[in-house]
């Protein structure tokens, strides 16, 4: 009898310590495959068919194809599809076109492939009755997903990386489970050499077009050769301590909702659970829980209207569910509130509906203004037709304005009407006011004609508007 070497046999312990640990693996009577064709897939086919034994479970591979990359695409699926065939085990091939899914989706061509992918694997642990999906992710994922991550302002959900047993997002009687997670790529690729597995190499995986290729290409082996193994191993132990203090949070804000108290004040709250709340309810909104939309929302004062994403209007509270949704727009009147400023300096910034709007003025020839570069959000006006006092509000009834390049005024609710805004944004908009002489800026739209600078402007009013959060 060959003798087992010391992959097979620290892959045989993580499969017994599984089985002890989570009982959905121990009483499923049949696990799910996914198998791409690439070595880290075809070793983890293999080791699962050598522990029958072991595990006692029946096989059934699933392998989607992308169509990303032509003849190539079907050609591997149909090598794997081959390759079961061998093998014994029964094989189901997805397909789906990605590149239509991320036009229509506007997600990134990573993105709309791996929701293909998912959503495929999904509907067929459904047909299948199998609530078990073996994937095999190994260290090196775990740390490329962190670095990207990092780099994206991620927080302590997505700090601590992939779980080696966890629910489904797109079906959560579904558990993924990650046996290879703890082993290197570098282990797994030696195993098959030895024991002269077959796999396929995907080109696209060296395309440097997408992030996680140019992760694993270009910034890994600059950090394993300035700092060796210690920048692999400390970055996992990090995610590791950090996926243990965020199951807490999630613990503690679990018990927070249970409790529903109403003499819980959010505010009071700590920090981290605030995030998490309104992470929580942004989800049951809907909403994706963007940390600008977190943050804005979380520093909101209760009883505060806030536009979300999709034309969701949506009330602050301080008690859960934290956010309350507008179901009709009877549930909404005119906003009122109002806050009035002079232009006495050069430059200052005022606070209003959870936006800073900052402002400077200077002074010069209209053709002085020509090259002038703005950024993002940033508008520029005729500061002597504005004059001193300004005055931020919400829309009222009978308002009007001139647009940039309209012949005429119009009526600010017939303005909203042509450009479909939603009756529920329109009464969030900041309006800001020349007192006496006219609306010249709407958020988000074009300014008036009236203030717009020309040739002979002496004065420029420069005019920034920005979410609270980002000062």
């Amino acid at each position: 009898m060959k003798k087992k070497k010391p992959f097979h046999m620290e892959m045989e312990r993580t499969l017994s310590d599984s089985l002890q640990r989570h009982e959905e693996l121990a009483h499923a009577e049949s696990w799910m495959v996914a198998v791409s064709g690439g070595v880290d897939s075809m070793v983890l086919l293999h080791f699962l068919i050598a522990t029958k034994e072991l595990h006692q479970k029946s096989i059934v591979v699933v392998h989607f194809n992308h169509q990303l990359r032509d003849q190539a695409s079907e050609v591997d699926a149909r090598w794997v599809e081959n390759q079961c065939r061998i093998l014994g085990v029964e094989c189901v091939i997805g397909r789906g076109d990605v590149r239509s899914r991320a036009r229509e989706s506007r997600e990134s061509i990573e993105m709309a492939a791996r929701n293909l992918r998912y959503q495929f694997f999904a509907e067929q642990a459904r047909l299948h009755n199998c609530n078990i999906l073996v994937l095999a992710h190994h260290a090196d994922d775990q740390w490329e997903l962190i670095l990207m991550r990092l780099m994206r302002g991620s927080g302590p959900g997505g700090l601590s990386g992939m779980s080696s047993f966890q629910p489904s997002a797109n079906q959560h009687t579904l558990k993924l489970w990650r046996p290879f997670l703890g082993v290197d790529r570098e282990a797994i690729v030696a195993y098959a050499l030895e024991y002269q597995f077959e796999w396929r190499e995907d080109k696209s995986n060296k395309d440097l077009k997408y992030e996680r290729n140019r992760v694993r290409h270009s910034l890994l082996p600059i950090l394993l050769d300035q700092f060796g193994d210690s920048a692999k191993t400390g970055m996992l132990r990090s995610a590791e301590l950090i996926k243990v203090e965020h199951d807490f949070l999630l613990q503690e804000a679990d018990q927070l909702e249970a409790k529903a108290d109403s003499s819980l004040d959010f505010k009071k709250l700590h920090k981290g659970i605030q995030r998490e709340l309104m992470r929580r309810a942004l989800i049951r909104l809907g909403v994706k829980p963007e940390f600008t939309w977190i943050e804005r929302l979380r520093l909101a004062s209760s009883g505060s209207l806030e536009m979300l994403p999709s034309d969701c209007l949506v009330k602050v509270l301080d008690r859960f569910p934290w956010l309350e949704k507008f179901k009709d727009n009877s549930d909404l009147e005119f906003e009122n509130t109002s806050v009035e400023w002079v232009l006495n300096d050069v430059s200052g910034y005022s606070s209003f509906s959870q936006c800073r709007l900052e402002w400077a003025i200077e002074k010069g020839e209209g053709t002085e203004f020509s090259h002038l570069l703005l950024k993002e959000g940033q508008e520029v006006f005729d500061a002597e037709r504005i004059g001193q006092r300004i005055l931020l509000r919400h829309w009222r009834a009978g308002d009007r304005i001139q647009p940039i390049g309209a012949p005429g005024s119009i009526k600010l609710q017939d303005w909203f009407t042509n450009e479909k805004i939603h009756t529920r944004q329109r009464r969030a908009l900041i309006i800001a006011e020349a007192p006496g002489r006219g609306i010249f800026w709407v958020q988000g739209m074009r300014i008036a004609e009236a203030f717009k600078v020309t040739s002979v402007t002496n004065k420029l009013l420069l005019w920034n508007c920005l979410p609270s959060t980002s000062c």
